[in-house]
Parts: C-alpha cells; structure tokens; sequence
C-alpha cells in the first residue's frame, strides 16, 4: 500500500509539472507562475448570495449545510479541451449535484458559490462559505494534462492544523472517489498537497498548497478539489462529459457520495418526521397573548412556531414545543400575524409545512398617559396608569407639526412616570407611551396612542434688573423670581471687560450687592438660575442679557446727618440722594451675548483680547514710554488643566516683546510665590509638584529688557485656578479566567496622557509584593500559575505612572483585590445526572464544561479499585463503551496544559457516577412479596374500599396482577411497580387522578387539568374485545368493570412496552382498546428502550412519559432499587 500511494504521488506531481496551467484555486501567497494568480475582485458573490434561497422554516439546525463551488467563471474559462470550457462543465455539475441533493435528501442544505457565469474570487468563496455556516466546501473542477491523462482524482486537506478538518476531508475523498471508479473513471487517488512557499498554519503547521481547502481549514470545515476528470482527455470527455446527461450522471454519484459521508437520510425516511396540521391559533385575552394549536405529526421529537407579520412577510421563529399547542407570549398588539408550525427530530425537520398559516389580529392596547405637566427648568414630566404585568415602557415624543414620533427612552421598570430633561422653553410638545413584557427574553409590545397628549412649556427665563452703583461704588443688583418649584438658586457672574467671567455669588436671595469692585474699571455681569435635584443633577436657566458698565472715580462727599447738607450747602432728602446718584452712573450697555464655556477647570480668553493687548503695547512704545506700557501689562488667556499624575499644565497668551515669564503658584498662606521662571518664549509650564485632590491657583507675569533695565508687566487680576484630580485608580475586579490565568480590569479619575502606564504588584501569602507588569492598558491578564497546579491565593493592586527625566511619578496604590486559584479544576454540571449519562445499555457519555486556556482533558475511571486512565482528549464529553450492564462507574477529571513542550495539570474534579440503563424490557426481578414489603415500607395505606369492588382487595393481590401483566409483555415487573408508586403517590393520588380511576400512571391527564383515563369506563366500552364474557350482555360488563385494577395496569404496561419497542406491531392485540392514547404511540415507538430515558429532559429526542427533571432516575434509584434490596 505504501507502494502505491507513493507512485500515485509521484503521478500527481508530473500531472502539475507536464500539465496546463489550469487551477483556478492557486496557493495564497503563491509565487508559482504556473498557478492561474486570483482575479482581483473577491467580492463579487452575486451569484452565491441570490443562487440559493433558503426557507427558514425548513431550515434546521442539524441540518448539513454544504457549499458546492463551480470552479472558475466568468472572465476565467479555466481549462478548454475538446471543445469546452472548463468553467462551463464545473457549473452544471454543481448545480446537477445541488438539485440531486434537494430532491433526494432530507436533512441538508446546499448552497452554490456561483450560478450563472461569474468570477467570484477563491477567498470569496469561502468566506461565504463561513457566513452560511457551511459544514464543507466541494469545489468542482476538471483536469487537464497530455491527451494520454485520464481519470478522476481529490484534492483533500493535509493532516496540519486542525485534525477533525483532515479527517473529515480524507472520508470525502475516499467516497467520492470509488463512486467516480464505480461509474467508470480511472481512480487516481485522494492526495492533499502542502505549501511550495513554506507558509504556516496558526499553530506553526505547514499550511495545505490550494487556497481554498487552506482557507476552508481555517474557517473550521474541510475544503475539497474534485477533479471529476481530464477535459484534454478525449476519452474523458466523450464518456462523461460531453452532454448534459452524462455531466449530470457524474453529479449525480458524487453528490450520493458526499451525501454517504454526511450521513444524509433520504427525502422518504421513516425518520423524517410529518407534515403538521395546523387547527386553531386564537388569544388568549391576556394583551396580545396568542395560542397555536396542531395535530401531532408523524416522528415528531419537537415542533418549531414561526409567525410573520403580514401575509407577505417572512416566518421567523418564535418558539419550541413537545407537546401539540404553544402559547406566544412575545405577540405585540395592533399587529396582522400569520403562524404555522413544523415538526421536526433527530434527523431534522419535514419536508413540507403548511405555507399560508393561521391568522391573527392583535387588537390595540394603548397605555392612557394621563397628563403631561411643565415641572420646570428644560424639563416636563409625563404620567400614565401603570400596565399591571409591563416589563417597562417606551416614551415618545414630536412637535404639534411633525408626522414622525421620536423615542426619548425606553425605561426597564414598571413605573408610571418619566421627566423629559430636554424640553426647550416656550415650546409645545406631544408625548405617547407604550409598554412591553419580557417573556423569556423576547419583548411583546403595546399600542400607543397616536393623539398623544400636549404640554407647552413656559420660558424658564429670568430678568436681571437695571443695577445701582450705590455711593461706596458698591453695585447692586436685583432680579425676578424664577416660577418654578423647588429650591431655586441664583448665581451671578462677572469678568473685566475683555477678560473671563468668574462666580459673584451663588444664593437664594433675589438682590446682592457687589462690593469687590474698583473705581476706572469696567465690569459685565449677567445671571442664571439653577435648581439642585437630589440625585445631584443641576438643571439651569438661560443667561440673563448682560451688563457692562464702568465704575467712575467719585468725590468724598460729607453729609451732615442733621441737616442732610451737601458739602456744597444744598440740602436734600435721602430719596433725592439716591435718584441723584442713580443719574451717575455710566451708561447700561444691555445686549446678549454667547454663552461662555461652562468648563472650571480652564478658562478661556477671547483673541480680541489677544488683539488689544499687542494693540496698546505698540502704541504705548510709539510714544516713548515702552517700559511704563509693558508694566501696566498682563497675561490673558491662562488656562489650566490636570494632565495627568500629579501635574498640572498651565497655559497663556504670548505677550508681545516678552523674553520670558515668571510663574507664580499660591502657597499655603494665600500669597503668590514665584515657582519658577522661564527664560524663552514658551508660553506654556508643566507642575511636576501637584498633589491629587488640592485646589491650585497660578499666575504668570512677563518680563523683557528695555535699556539695560528688566521690565516685567502685573500679575494677572485674577489667576487662574484647578481643582486636581485623586489620580487614584480602583481595582474594580479580579478573576480567573482561565487555566492557571487571572485578569485584573481597573479604572480610575486621573486625567491620563500620552505617558501614563499602569503598574501590576502582585503578592502570595505573605510575601513581599512585586511588580509583575506594566501596560498602558486598564486591564491585564496574569499567567499566574500556568506552568504549576495552584490553589494559591494571589493579591493585586495596581498604581499608575509617569517618567519626568529620570524621576518617576507615581499615582497612590489603588485597592486590593484576591483571587484564590481553584487548581485549574473542571466545572461539572450542576445535575448529578447530567455529568455521565447511558447512550446505550453499554456505554455512557461523561460530560464536564470547557475550562479556557486548555490544551485538553483526561478522564480517569475506576477500575479494580483504583483510577485508570478512560480518556485523553480536546472535547468536553467522552462516550465510555463496552460497559457491563445495569453497573454503576466512577470518574474524575482534570484539565491539562502545555507550555514550553511541558504538560502542566491541574486539580482533579469531584468524582461522580454514572450507571448503565435499566432496561424497560426483560424479565421479573421482584417477587410479589418484594413488591409488597417494599408498598407497606412507606407506611401508606392501601385504598382496599375501592379497589376490593375492581379487581384487587389488597396491596398483594395488586401486586400479583402487576406480575402477571408483566410476565405477559415481556416488561420488568419491577419498573411498572416503580412507577405506580411514584405516579400515585404509593396509591394516594392527589391531583386530578382520582383513586376510582385505576388510573395508575396518569395516562391521559395532562398540566392543564385534563382528569386523565378511567379505565373502568374503558373496561365497559372494549369489555368483548378485552375477553371478558358472562351470562349475557350485562354480566359482561359487570366483570369488566370489576377488573378495572388489572386494565388500568395492562394500560400502563402497554404504554411502556410502546416507549421501549422498536415498533407498534410488537404490541398485543389488545393494546389498541386498553390503551386511550394507542393512536399516539406510533410516534413514541422505540424512543425509550431505558427507564431513565422516560423523562423528556434526559431523553436524546426530546420525548419520554413525563416533563419532570431526572424522572427516570428517581424511578431508578427511589424506587426500583430500594424495591429490589428488600
């Protein structure tokens, strides 16, 4: 053999060297000539994406998803040889393949990369193939060599890189090939080719030559080349492919082969399931709660609900079901739908459904917003009545004249209010409401009133009153109250004229008097109002106009208290007084304004400002006076900002004819001190000192050399100020991630730049912390104990950093965080029964969840009393076969990594258990006796007043029938026993199920109160066909009635005998007349054949006798078990 595949790879390489360079599908990275280089436009997939319309409804999830790929098109031929293309032959086989696999398989769905003549680029095509989730990728092309070249060959995935993908491609090539040699071609063999260039795959792996089984490998599905044969080869060519009939022969085999190696099930399987019945879809009344209704379909495991909106929308799917009705909770209101159902199993869905569906129509459900009311300062708050059962509620809103309603917030509360805060004054608007439920996660929506309901705010404006320059050149000030509720508070602003504005005063009041002020300067002053919530939002007013004025110099006056006499010998009265000074003042300048920066941190200066002061420098120098000019100077334009770890960066205007500048900070005692001084032009100074959390204020004076003599202008009128960041950080969380991996994420307040980093300090136990990393990033993950088994516990904090020269600064050290390693321990499931689960009476399937960062797992299971290795492996589950029955076994698990060609392990899992199934078929493994022991252990009393007059006067003459059923059916008496117990409640009843009934497993009762199956009425009804006679037709009946105990059980028996054969013909004759639901059971046939298989949660196809979690089990172990240990 290895002979042989040896010269077949010899073979292949002369074909690629004596061929024609034909291959449309070349090496990425190739610099091959003789490979056709890629044509670049890779996004032209027209043809994939309209080639293939998918119905969703019939699309399932366990479906194959197949991309057949017709190689070449377009501008590429390909390969041309007895006169045909290449691309022509590779888009009929596609496509014959495609409508043979649609027609005659069940559970697949194929789409075409191309399907007309396009070029669609190789890395196009699979790409596409990703993005329908393709499970392979089948490219179809044709050789061409020497006319003397024949035969069909496969090119599949080298074994690098991701093993499943290899195998997966070594079993296509395999099936394909011996059905192209069945039908006649020469078998040249399924080979795989590696990269001539030397390029990798991730993992260091030399990557597969072609580019689309490379690009499909990485993608996660095998990628194959099929060269179905030789277009130079005449013999090839007039055999195979020189009419539509014989390409469509060849398409035909291929497609059977690939579908042989999927494991596809033809379209007319027993195993697919039914077309669904639709019956009835209505609401419910509760708001647009509607309710689906359908006949059971033939080997349904499941059935899927869709619903579309309109009859010209598209299904979506809306929900699952197990049983034949499905209540959608997600409906909204005012809405046109249309449902319909398919079933669907293992095998995947039907083949059909019904396509129109049934109609419903949503009424409305408004929410009543009951009014909308201007609660001040930009904001108005709408109210409506509450929704009993809302989730929450989506508030809209529009202008009186638009048509559209805008969404202003989408509450996750049953409130029933909400404040807009973004009102404008002076404005109408209308608001609506609608509420919506969350229902597992999917969200039904109400209506909303299209009226809406009107507000109109009112100005949210204040007056500032025409100021008074009182005599000390005091200014007074007073304005009108701002209307709306609440604590409103007034702040007052003012700057110099051509400077910036600062805070006044900040009150309640309606009146302040300045007294800051100088005589010979101008002031502006303008007001606003804000009110202060209790969340700590502000909400403010609009600015005032402004005022602008200048304080004129005035003579002391002496007025004499007596005789209220001016020094100049006039007399008047203070009311005079008052109007006479009010007539001095500078004239009002009122205009507006724009509103200047709200920022505290930094305070701007205007460049008109900038203007004037290099203005009045020239001018003060053109009249001889330079050096009186620049003293009377200042610095505009200072702004400060945090930038960064305790520093500060202060900024300025460049003053004209300046050689420097002096920088002053405010020192502890509220005096300017000089801090440094700067002797260039630069006009900005970094403060390496500042603490975090301080309030620092800062200055700057110029200076320059006029006649020998060092000149220097004033300190800036009012500075400039910062309140400095905490430059703190908090760690905000800690957490394993991962094997042997911690990750850290922190944030923090600190005005980070350029240079900030972040140190990680780390500590075990008690040892001393160390820094272990430093990022720019704010969160980081520790390796800490990959390469070690660790339980440790492992501290962190972290701090950030800056480098000034060869000084580092650093912020304070944030908080800690520990996090205790749990060894790299696998996670179980929660439900002991869920962690190894029978597949087979011989064989269980253990399972664990994913642990990050492995590089597998192993399994250990004992054997002979001590842990043996079962299992070595990168999946999370593990099928153990080749077990003894009815056996319980014993495993652990650990998670393993390697780094550095070294396997590190870490901590072994709980062990846990797993038993072989218990079998519903079979012998007897109680005697009666056990079966009564077991009865009378519980303490319960037997109902012998009802049971006497049907058949069984005590627990043993009930447990005798038990065993004779059985016996009969070829059913473990011990499993029937078991469940009546847990069924009845040890014959106790309590639900719908009366004891009368003799109903002894609920058939027929179901959750929304059905009473279930009285078999002593089908006792009456079938008494001739059950056998029973008597002296005419009244006695008959009568002993029929009176061995209700033994129908009641045979029901039960029958039920269960239909879950564990593999087929209803295997029942008794009479399982039709003693079985209500008989009409049911062809559909649970076989799908049951272990007790523990009776609960639908455990079940592989989703079916089973009851919805309780782990019913079989407690069959198993709370029953059957203690039974047999009598």
């Amino acid at each position: 053999m290895k002979k042989h595949i040896t010269a077949m790879l010899a073979t292949m390489v002369l074909v690629t060297q004596i061929g024609i360079p034909i291959m449309g599908y070349g090496e990425t990275n190739a610099t091959d000539t003789s490979i056709k280089t890629e044509i670049t436009n890779e996004t032209d997939v027209e043809a994939a994406t309209t080639s293939t319309v998918v119905d969703p409804v019939l699309q399932d999830e366990n479906d194959v998803v197949l991309v057949f790929d017709a190689g070449h098109g377009g501008s590429d031929p390909g390969a041309i040889g007895n006169g045909h293309n290449e691309k022509d032959i590779t888009l009929k086989l596609a496509k014959y393949a495609k409508n043979h696999m649609d027609s005659n398989y069940g559970n697949v769905t194929v789409y075409l990369s191309r399907s007309n003549d396009t070029y669609v680029g190789l890395s196009a095509r699979t790409d596409y193939a990703k993005s329908v989730k393709a499970d392979g990728f089948i490219s179809f092309h044709m050789n061409s060599a020497s006319s003397s070249a024949h035969g069909a060959e496969i090119w599949v995935p080298n074994n690098s890189y991701k093993k499943a993908v290899y195998e997966k491609g070594q079993t296509l090539g395999y099936k394909i090939i011996k059905a192209l040699q069945k039908l006649g071609l020469t078998n040249r063999g399924y080979v795989s080719k590696n990269s001539a260039n030397g390029s990798k795959y991730p993992d260091g792996s030399i990557r597969d030559y072609y580019a689309v089984i490379a690009g499909s490998k990485e993608k996660g599905f095998p990628g194959i080349i099929i060269e179905s044969g030789f277009i130079s080869s005449s013999i090839d060519v007039k055999n195979y492919f020189h009419t539509p009939q014989k390409i469509q022969k060849v398409a035909i085999a291929e497609a059977d082969a690939i579908a042989e190696s999927y494991e596809l099930l033809p379209k007319n399987s027993s195993k697919i399931p039914g077309v669904t019945t639709l019956t009835s879809a209505e609401l419910t009344g509760v708001h647009s709660q509607t309710k689906i209704t359908w006949q059971p379909a033939e080997h349904a495991a499941q059935y899927v609900i869709f619903r579309k909106t309109g009859a010209n929308g598209t299904y979506a799917e809306v929900g699952r079901s197990k049983t034949t009705s499905f209540v959608d909770d997600s409906a909204s209101a005012g809405k046109d739908y249309f449902y319909t159902v398919i079933a669907r199993n293992g095998s995947g869905r039907a083949n059909s459904y019904d396509k129109n569906g049934l109609e419903v129509k949503t009424p409305q459900d408004n929410v009543n917003v009951t009014k909308v009311v201007d609660t001040g300062l930009s904001r108005a708050k709408v109210y409506w009545d509450k929704v009993a059962d809302a989730t929450g509620y989506r508030i809209y809103r529009k202008l009186p004249e638009d048509t559209e309603w805008e969404t202003l917030y989408t509450s996750k509360s049953n409130s029933g209010g909400y404040t807009d805060q973004t009102v404008e004054p002076n404005t109408t608007y209308d608001y609506t409401v609608r509420f919506y439920r969350t229902v597992n996660g999917k969200k039904s929506w109400g209506t909303a009133d299209l009226t809406g309901v009107r507000v109109t705010t009112d100005a949210d404006e204040i007056t500032l009153n025409p100021h008074v320059i009182n005599p000390d050149n005091s200014v007074t000030f007073t304005w009108t109250q701002q209307p709306d509720v609440g604590t409103i508070n007034y702040r007052l602003y003012r700057k110099l004229s051509g400077g910036s504005y600062t805070t006044v005063t900040t009150t309640t009041d309606l009146t302040y008097t300045d007294t800051k002020v100088t005589a010979g300067k101008t002031y502006v002053y303008k007001l606003r109002a804000f009110r202060k919530e209790s969340n700590g939002e502000v909400y403010w007013t609009k600015y005032t106009d402004y005022q602008k004025f200048k304080i004129e110099y005035k003579p002391e006056q002496t007025v004499d208290p007596q005789n209220n006499t001016n020094g100049d010998g006039n007399t008047t009265n203070q009311t005079t007084q008052q109007t006479s000074l009010k007539g001095t003042d500078a004239t009002i300048e009122e205009k507006k304004e724009e509103e200047p920066s709200l920022t505290e941190k930094e305070t701007t200066v205007t460049e008109a400002a900038k203007k004037a002061a290099s203005a009045q420098a020239a001018s003060y120098k053109a009249t001889g006076t330079a050096a009186a000019a620049f003293e009377a100077l200042q610095v505009e334009g200072l702004k400060v900002k945090d930038y960064g770890i305790k520093r500060n960066r202060l900024t300025w205007t460049a003053v004209a004819d300046a050689q420097g500048y002096q920088v002053y900070r405010k020192n502890a005692a509220g005096s300017w001190e000089l801090k440094t001084t700067i002797k260039k032009t630069s006009t900005a100074w970094n403060d390496n000192e500042a603490e975090p959390g301080v309030k620092y204020s800062y200055n700057v004076k110029a200076y320059t050399v006029i006649g020998g003599t060092t000149v220097y202008t004033q300190l800036n009128e009012n500075g400039v100020s910062i309140s400095t960041d905490t430059d703190t950080f908090k760690l905000s969380s800690a957490s394993q991630t991962g094997f042997g991996q911690v990750q850290l994420k922190w944030s923090g307040t600190v005005g980070t730049t350029s240079d900030t980093q972040f140190e990680i300090y780390r500590k075990t136990g008690d040892e001393n912390y160390t820094r272990i990393a430093t990022t720019k990033s704010k969160k980081y993950v520790d390796d800490a104990a990959v390469g070690k088994y660790n339980t440790s516990a492992y501290t962190y904090y972290i701090r950030g950093v800056r480098t000034t020269g060869n000084k580092t600064i650093a912020s304070p050290d944030s908080n800690t965080k520990t996090v205790r390693m749990n060894g790299n321990k696998v996670s179980l499931d929660t439900d002991v029964y869920d962690r190894a689960v029978p597949v087979s009476k011989n064989a269980l399937q253990v399972n664990w969840k994913p642990l990050a960062g492995v590089s597998g797992y192993r399994v250990y299971r004992i054997k002979n009393g001590k842990w043996a290795r079962a299992k070595t492996t990168t999946d999370t589950m593990f099928v153990n076969t080749g077990l003894a029955e009815l056996t319980k076994y014993t495993y652990r698990i650990r998670a393993y990594k390697k780094v550095n060609g070294k396997t590190y392990w870490g901590d072994y899992t709980d062990s846990f258990t797993g038993a072989t199934p218990y079998s519903i078929l079979g012998s007897n493994h109680v005697t009666v006796q056990q079966m009564v022991n077991f009865y009378n252990s519980r303490g319960k009393k037997y109902p012998a007043s009802t049971y006497k007059k049907y058949g069984a006067k005590d627990i043993t003459a009930f447990a005798k029938i038990v065993d004779e059923e059985c016996r009969k059916a070829g059913v473990s008496n011990e499993v029937v026993f078991a469940q009546i117990c847990k069924e009845t409640g040890f014959l106790q009843y309590g639900g719908q199920v009366k004891v009368a009934q003799c109903n002894f497993s609920g058939i027929g009762a179901t959750d929304d109160g059905a009473k279930g199956a009285d078999f002593r009425d089908i006792a009456e009804k079938y008494y001739k066909e059950l056998g029973y006679t008597g002296k005419d037709e009244k006695e008959a009946i009568h002993n029929a009635r009176a061995d209700a105990v033994r129908i009641g059980i045979r029901a039960e028996v029958t039920h269960l005998m239909a879950y564990a054969c593999e087929n209803v013909n295997q029942l008794p004759a009479t399982a039709k007349y003693v079985d209500p639901r008989y009409q049911y059971l062809k559909y649970i046939s076989g799908t049951a054949p272990f007790v523990e298989w009776l609960g639908q949660k455990d079940n592989p196809q989703g079916k089973g006798w009851a919805t309780a979690n782990n019913y079989g089990y407690s069959i198993v172990n709370d029953y059957i078990w203690p039974m047999r240990n009598q």
